[in-house]
């Protein structure tokens, strides 16, 4: 192993909305220049996921009221795939920029405080087909503990 990359202990890294934002933004310009579209010609696709788990399964029903409660819009489902775990995904849409914070401002009050979430933010060009976060397109993926309403990765 090199010494200069060898860590015994990974850094915690703080991702606020406005972090998160930019990387979105990042993202977005990286898929469009592997296209090799210029930036006129660019009307991508996106599509996000948040994977919420890490809570005690007691805690199940009133975090699912909580995500029914604060995602209602058109687009949005909320999907259990199993007790351990909750799914909110967004349709597939066409947009210039990606969601504020990639989703996360609508889990930073309530009872969300500590549990773990991945972030699954995919890109496509819209030429392509994009059904969701893992058939096509390009996926970002961040993981972390969601803390003071920020998202805590290593």
């Amino acid at each position: 192993m090199i010494r200069t990359i060898a860590r015994e202990k990974f850094v915690n890294r703080t991702w606020t909305v406005p972090v998160l934002d930019d990387l979105g933004a990042y993202w977005s310009d990286l898929c469009r220049m592997t296209c090799g579209v210029g930036p006129a010609g660019w009307k991508p696709k996106h599509a996000i996921e948040l994977r919420i788990s890490g809570f005690p399964r007691a805690a199940g029903p009133a975090i699912r009221d909580a995500l029914n409660h604060r995602y209602w819009a058109p687009g949005v489902t909320v999907t259990a795939p199993n007790p351990d775990e909750f799914v909110v995904q967004w349709k597939p849409t066409e947009r210039e920029d990606p969601p504020a914070g990639l989703g996360l401002p609508l889990l930073t009050k309530g009872p969300f405080e500590g549990l773990i979430v991945e972030i699954r933010f995919a890109v496509a060009n819209r030429r392509r087909a994009l059904t969701s976060t893992t058939t096509s397109g390009w996926t970002l993926v961040v993981l972390g503990e969601l803390r003071n309403r920020a998202l805590i990765a290593k």
